[in-house]
């Protein structure tokens, strides 16, 4: 209160002598004027007093509360003051303020019914059910409204609030979770937040009658894991931070296991939790498109580990407000996929309809595993399959089938851990522990970007929130209406992976002296002897 509040380490302390500007903006920063709106600078005030039962705290509570009515009086229904999420949780700090018993005491009758009226006014937006957000932000309005209507008992605006409350709860639930019991905003982070928050909710002792809820917590707590690598590091898939997230698997002896989310779309494929670290593997396809929320332009991108180490890697969330870097943090170029739309850094996801799951298939071969998926915009006229082929340990090979209207760029790209460097080799490029090469019977043009900013930003890896790292980046480009690229990651130590060739325009994959792929078809799908999964999978 003394010195100024700050949400992050690397924005200075700003006042919050009141009267304050509640639309103010000195970092240009969204995310900044969130937390102010969410009253986040309260959250030391009101730990403060649960912990200490000094009721001195509940008088500084009191003035930034009614300091902000009195702005919003002269700014009614400003979205930024009423965003969605910040709503529910200044309505969770009201409902503890004004249930204190020595609230009254502390800064008299008049202000105690001011807070009321603005607990009120908060607990009447949040009865609005168009008001409450269907993406993550609604689960905290629901819970700010369930904290007020457990606090203003005698208040119209609670009456008949429990069952309204399950109702919506419900409804979030279905919306925001796949049947598997994944998050449908296209990030692990997510599905790491919103677990939290919910085995949070649940702890209130409000929704034990509301088994939906302990169903979908018991669901997303099991699928969750399939997001950690074996190094306990989550997924930087969407919009998804690197956060250590120790997963408890089942015993099983070592080998590698597979899970198709064919709902959500994701496909994984990983050693399992018994095998030494150093053999340890771990494949995370992605291909969801649910709505635009957090939604990368990354349909069937990935990661893979390998080794005890990340090798390929996602972009990951780096700012929700500095666009130039939000809008490359998003791109289509910024994943481990195909840039198809040169003229459209998003692929073209923000005009398309969503259309649920990319990934397809997930089956199994005598020599490892194939995952399958494709999608098409309709809008633009484009369509992408792709075929990974994956021998644990040892390579991975993407097939990869563009269709355009017409001729244009396209381009591969690939993106490595930020201390693999890359030089380039006669039909690829050589990195510490492997190589990448490529087959296509087409001209095409390779480069490798690092750190770069001007005049365009590419080969950045997220490290954390406005936090970076520069990686490299490794590009294939062709022009043409069509193409159909082979792009193969060894990392065996004498260079024993498949090897592509195209013979009358079509591609044919070898591996020790055998045919893997031939006339566009996989062989050799008979079931491995290697696979412990949840369920069986079928092709």
């Amino acid at each position: 209160m003394a010195d100024g509040w700050a949400p992050r380490p690397e924005h200075e302390l700003w006042s919050l002598k009141t009267p304050i500007s509640w639309l103010a903006d000195p970092f240009d920063d969204r995310n900044w004027r969130f937390q102010l709106n969410a009253w986040r600078p309260l959250d030391v005030l009101v730990t403060a007093h649960s912990t200490t039962r000094d009721d001195i705290w509940l008088q500084p509570l009191a003035d930034l509360m009614l300091d902000w009515a009195s702005f919003e009086a002269t700014h009614a229904n400003d979205p930024e003051l009423w965003n969605d999420m910040g709503s529910g949780l200044r309505a969770a700090k009201l409902a503890y303020l004004i249930s204190q018993p020595g609230l009254e005491e502390q800064v008299g009758g008049k202000r105690r019914d001011a807070l009321i009226l603005l607990a009120r006014r908060h607990l009447a937006r949040l009865r609005d059910r168009t008001f409450i957000g269907d993406s993550n932000h609604g689960l905290f309005q629901v819970h700010g409204a369930m904290a007020l209507i457990k606090t203003l008992t005698d208040a119209p605006e609670a009456e008949g609030g429990e069952a309204y409350i399950e109702g919506v709860f419900d409804d979030l639930l279905d919306r925001q979770f796949s049947p598997e019991g994944v998050h449908l905003e296209h990030s692990p982070g997510y599905q790491h937040f919103v677990l939290k928050t919910l085995e949070r909710l649940r702890h209130s002792g409000w929704y034990e009658s509301m088994s939906h809820v302990t169903d979908v917590i018991d669901r997303a707590r099991y699928s969750l894991r399939w997001f950690v690598f074996p190094d306990g590091l989550l997924s930087r898939i969407g919009d998804s931070s690197p956060v250590k997230t120790p997963a408890k698997w089942w015993p099983r002896p070592p080998g590698v296991m597979g899970q198709l989310y064919d709902k959500a779309g994701y496909a994984i494929i990983r050693t399992t939790a018994a095998t030494p670290a150093p053999s340890s593997s771990m494949l995370l396809v992605t291909g969801g498109h649910h709505s635009n929320v957090h939604k990368h332009a990354d349909d069937l991108s990935f990661e893979l580990f390998e080794r005890g180490r990340l090798i390929v890697v996602d972009s990951g969330k780096y700012s929700y407000s500095r666009k130039a870097w939000r809008d490359f943090t998003d791109s289509a170029a910024a994943h481990n996929s195909v840039d198809l739309i040169p003229e459209r850094l998003d692929n073209g996801v923000r005009a398309s309809r969503p259309v649920g799951s990319a990934v397809h298939e997930l089956r199994t071969a005598q020599w490892g595993w194939v995952v399958e998926g494709g999608f098409e915009r309709p809008e633009f006229g484009v369509s992408h399959h792709r075929r990974f082929l994956y021998r644990p340990g040892e390579w991975l090979v993407l097939i990869d089938k563009v269709a355009r209207p017409e001729r244009a760029q396209m381009t591969a790209w690939l993106h490595l851990a930020p201390d693999l460097e890359a030089a380039p080799t006669e039909d690829g490029w050589r990195f510490p522990g492997g190589t990448v090469t490529y087959a296509v019977d087409q001209p095409s043009e390779r480069r490798r970007y690092r750190g770069q900013e001007i005049p365009k930003i590419q080969g950045w890896m997220a490290g954390g929130y406005h936090h970076r790292t520069p990686n490299d980046a490794l590009a294939l480009a062709v022009t043409a209406d069509q193409m159909e690229l082979a792009t193969i990651v060894d990392l065996t130590p004498d260079g024993s992976a498949p090897v592509g060739t195209f013979e009358g325009g079509a591609l044919t994959l070898t591996w020790r002296g055998r045919p893997l792929v031939e006339q566009g078809r996989v062989l050799d799908l008979s079931p491995s002897q290697t696979f412990w999964g949840p369920r069986p999978l079928t092709s």
